[in-house]
């Protein structure tokens, strides 16, 4: 995903003068391809994110489009103040474009993991937020969503892909996706996760139970008639996200349901109140965090079903 990321950034870059891109350092190599052909629109920076942010800021009040990138928690939760002040408060256009995620760096420790990202930006009026699982998310979403006026785009782009196809066509902001149709359970999740909603559901059909998979690339705004069609049919939901299960994926999913009539069982896996303190891969951590395959099927046996 940071490899089409670069690519899409060089070519929109090619074709709009206004798009610029800064770093903290991080991913000063990868954009090298953009630095070289749009010269006096690539700034590395260095490892002063908060300089970085205001400075962004600033290159958006003089009409350009900024996108800043780096690793998550330091990107956004050491710049919070300034995206917050800088571009919420003042409308501006802008792109914040993370890696890193929820555990994604699970080999680096909690230092370089962020639980709260998304909380932290969907709280600011007018942001737009997407947790993005594979390339073709990444090229779609960031090219219909860029050059908005006066909105601030957060991608945090997955560590991984999640593997399964997804069409161009399917991806619109504000719409999530219905990946498999089922009667009994719905897994609602986003990101590199939407691999462990299949393993779960492939598991669950060998037990005749029908788990329908609702994949949301854009969290904020969130499609809501999608949630609430599939609540309807299922009165079961799993939430599966690599974030806190405060200010999520869960909160617009319990948002939705909150203005529905339907009674609804729901069980949200995501980082509980705790810090993640081991070391190791991605799947050791989304099996201590318990948001892989096996803590799903745990999940939906606890709502009653095989």
């Amino acid at each position: 995903m940071r490899s089409q990321f670069a690519r899409t950034i060089l070519d929109v870059g090619l074709s709009d003068p206004r798009l610029t891109v800064l770093v903290g350092d991080i991913g000063a190599f990868g954009l090298r391809d953009f630095a070289r052909q749009c010269p006096g629109r690539f700034f590395n920076i260095g490892i002063r994110e908060q300089a970085m942010t205001g400075a962004a800021a600033g290159m958006a009040l003089a009409g350009f489009i900024p996108v800043v990138h780096s690793i998550t928690p330091f990107v956004v939760e050491r710049c919070f103040e300034q995206i917050k002040d800088d571009f919420g408060y003042h409308r501006l256009n802008g792109n914040i474009v993370s890696v890193g995620g929820g555990i994604d760096y699970a080999a680096l420790g909690c230092t370089h993991h962020s639980y709260s990202d998304i909380a932290m930006l969907r709280s600011i009026p007018g942001s737009r937020v997407f947790s993005l699982g594979s390339p073709i998310e990444v090229d779609t979403l960031f090219r219909e969503a860029y050059a908005v006026p006066g909105t601030l785009n957060y991608f945090r782009l997955g560590g991984r892909p999640h593997g399964f196809p997804i069409e161009a066509s399917d991806l619109k902001i504000g719409r999530g996706i219905k990946i498999r149709e089922g009667r009994h359970v719905s897994l609602a999740t986003m990101g590199p996760l939407l691999g462990f909603a299949c393993q779960a559901a492939d598991e669950l059909a060998v037990r005749d139970v029908s788990a329908e998979i609702l994949y949301f690339p854009t969290v904020k705004p969130f499609d809501r008639e999608l949630l609430r069609s599939s609540a309807e049919k299922t009165r079961r939901i799993v939430i599966i996200e690599d974030h806190s299960v405060n200010g999520g994926l869960a909160d617009e999913v319990r948002q939705a349901i909150e203005g529905s009539e339907t009674s609804v069982r729901i069980k949200a896996l995501g980082i509980q109140d705790q810090f993640l303190r081991d070391y190791g891969s991605f799947d050791h951590l989304a099996g201590v965090a318990g948001i892989d395959a096996p803590a799903i099927l745990r999940a939906v046996a606890g709502l009653g079903l095989p």
